[in-house]
């Protein structure tokens, strides 16, 4: 697997090459946008939710600035 990543439009550019002997190469090109966790919890805003938790991981790590993977949840708002 190879990509790049483009900061600036949140953009993952990547292809998936898969090699297996005596078959042709297959190459599985893909294109991601990601968002931040502040993003996402203005998404959930406008869908009526709330957040109500966000760990690091599924062990329940504490989330920082320095974190590199996030697990957020959410609730209908009920305000």
């Amino acid at each position: 697997s190879i990509s790049s990543t483009d900061p600036a439009t949140q953009v993952v550019t990547g292809q998936i090459v898969d090699l297996v002997h005596g078959q042709p190469v297959t190459l599985r090109p893909y294109v991601l946008r990601y968002s931040t966790p502040a993003e996402l919890d203005a998404f959930a805003v406008r869908a009526g939710l709330r957040l109500t938790e966000r760990y690091e991981d599924f062990e329940r790590s504490a989330f920082d600035d320095d974190s590199s993977f996030h697990v957020s949840v959410y609730r209908p708002d009920d305000s």
